[in-house]
């Protein structure tokens, strides 16, 4: 089983957030497809797929230009 987690940047102090679960994935393809749909939600954000057993497999950052 595989997790994706996000956190995000607050507006009002530019720290981030805790890590929030967004979905569950038996395989790491739909875990990674999955990233894809969450991309256009903040403007900046950290994202991570992670084991059942905590292990990060892949940690991405994404930052919105323009």
């Amino acid at each position: 089983m595989y997790t994706l987690q996000y956190r995000f940047r607050q507006e009002s102090n530019g720290r981030f957030t805790k890590w929030y679960t967004v979905s569950k994935h038996l395989t790491v393809k739909e875990g990674r497809q999955a990233l894809g749909q969450h991309v256009t939600e903040f403007a900046s954000f950290d994202a991570r797929l992670i084991t059942s057993d905590g292990d990060t497999l892949g940690a991405y950052k994404y930052t919105q230009l323009g």
